[in-house]
């Protein structure tokens, strides 16, 4: 594509799903607008098996389009997609949005691999944060920034950076990755040069280097980017630099295999969204947990599908949770481990009402949540973990949960009162020859809204057991 001018499109300028040996040469790209994400270019494929491979933009314009001018969104590519290679050449972007926008995977199966490269670019915003790196793992697709120039933003607004680091929810490590060489920022003195919006709450930024020159009034500085600057500028999340338990459900089994499982009705507890299960069956027994699927206010609904996999991976074919009604999900184990049971009610909300096996809640790489739920939650904390975290939040404005934290010997050692913004109790320097048990209990705030809420456990495998004697552990706490 040479010497054209995208004009005035609706919803994109371009969208590039998938290309291989694409040039895209002195061309302009404005005025788009409709239907976010309204960007000039929008790299975003739509499945892991397209590709990115070998596509160069080169002398191009990205000017007053209602969204990002150049707009990287990757998180359709994992770590078994074709590796990327995108790369632009003087380039430009202005406007009143952000006028870079890169985005990849950061949770199972993984990131894209590969690497993106901007060389002699200029990056203008007047009203946002016109640089932006969402989600892109340190260790993987290195992004590397050379002669380029980043303006901005005008508006005047201390919270708004020049270049911007965010984890969203559900991200499961480190951040980071970039590299800036010989690069320079204008900006007013109040924006921060770099910041660090971490909502997964557990995150950091890590394997960002090279060198700055940043312009701000009449002050010049030279900046090396070290990890003691980073630690000034973007400091990592309280539990951001805790190594993450890598859970294999393979190795989880009872703590107490005596336990046994009540077949009355349970304690229930409302969930929205992903919900995630893990139930131990031995060979040949049977199976069968009743689920409820709940209407919430008047959100309408239609059947919900519920997936079980078992212990090698294979599916478990099983009848789906009628809207509004309750459903059994029965089988008979082909195997002896544990089982991984999903479905998800969207905005209305899902409740297991009886089980022959004993029931957990998990949530691989997120936060689990929860929708109005008090009682106590028990944890396993494995023997030898240096340091862990446990942290519970509201689900949105307004919306908050009270909790409070009871070790293994009964003691309560962390406890707070409506909470909306995350709270987290940290231990530290408690390696323990045995692992142990431990409770949190939820209960409804003294003010503000009780509906959506979380928990997040960090450093240890994020698995909830209503009772002692449902929690799985990791096999090895067994063997001691």
């Amino acid at each position: 594509i040479k010497d054209v001018v995208f004009e005035r499109n609706y919803r994109q300028g371009i969208s590039i799903i998938s290309a291989e040996n694409l040039l895209i040469e002195n061309t302009v790209f404005k005025d788009t607008a409709g239907t976010a994400p309204m960007a000039g270019v929008d790299f975003e494929p739509n499945h892991a098996e397209e590709c990115l491979v070998n596509c160069v933009l080169r002398n191009c314009v990205s000017e007053n389009n209602q969204g990002p001018g150049y707009l990287l969104y990757l998180t359709n590519l994992t770590r078994e997609s074709q590796p990327v290679s995108i790369r632009f050449e003087n380039c430009r972007s202005t406007g009143k949005g952000r006028a870079l926008s890169c985005t990849t995977r950061n949770n199972n199966p993984g990131s894209v691999q590969g690497s993106i490269e901007f060389e002699n670019c200029t990056f203008k915003s007047t009203d946002q944060t016109p640089v932006a790196f969402l989600d892109k793992p340190a260790d993987v697709c290195p992004i590397r920034l050379k002669n380029c120039t980043i303006i901005g933003p005008e508006k005047d607004d201390a919270a708004l950076p020049v270049i911007q680091f965010i984890a969203r929810a559900g991200v499961v490590g480190q951040i980071g990755g970039v590299t800036f060489k010989d690069c320079v920022v204008k900006a007013a003195d109040l924006h921060p040069v770099m910041a660090f919006y971490d909502a997964s709450y557990i995150s950091a930024v890590e394997n960002v280097t090279g060198t700055l020159r940043v312009e701000q009034g009449d002050r010049k500085v030279e900046y090396e980017l070290t990890p003691a600057l980073f630690q000034k500028w973007m400091p990592a999340s309280e539990a951001g630099n805790i190594t993450p338990y890598e859970t294999d459900i393979s190795r989880l089994k009872p703590l107490d295999a005596s336990a046994k499982t009540d077949s009355g009705p349970r304690r229930k507890v409302r969930q929205r969204g992903l919900s995630q299960y893990l139930l131990y069956a031995t060979q040949g027994e049977k199976v069968s947990v009743e689920f409820s699927y709940h209407q919430l206010a008047k959100y309408t609904g239609d059947k919900i599908p519920v997936k079980v996999t078992t212990p090698s991976g294979k599916a478990i074919p099983v009848d789906s949770i009628p809207f509004k009604q309750s459903a059994t999900c029965a089988f008979k184990a082909p195997e002896t481990g544990v089982y991984r049971i999903t479905c998800d009610p969207g905005a209305n909300f899902v409740t297991v009402d009886q089980s022959s096996h004993q029931v957990c809640l998990t949530s691989e790489g997120a936060p689990i949540r929860l929708m109005a739920a008090t009682g106590d939650f028990y944890f396993w904390v494995p023997a030898g973990v240096e340091k862990w975290a446990v942290g519970v939040f509201g689900g949105g404005p307004g919306e908050r949960v009270s909790a409070r934290l009871v070790d293994p010997s009964g003691k309560q050692v962390w406890s707070e009162q409506n909470i909306a913004e995350p709270k987290l109790y940290t231990a530290t320097g408690q390696q323990q020859a045995a692992g142990k048990l431990w409770r949190l209990v939820l209960n409804r705030p003294t003010e503000g809204a009780f509906e959506d809420h979380y928990v997040l456990l960090v450093g240890i495998p994020s698995v909830l057991a209503l009772t002692p004697g449902e929690i799985l552990v990791p096999a090895e706490a067994l063997q001691k």
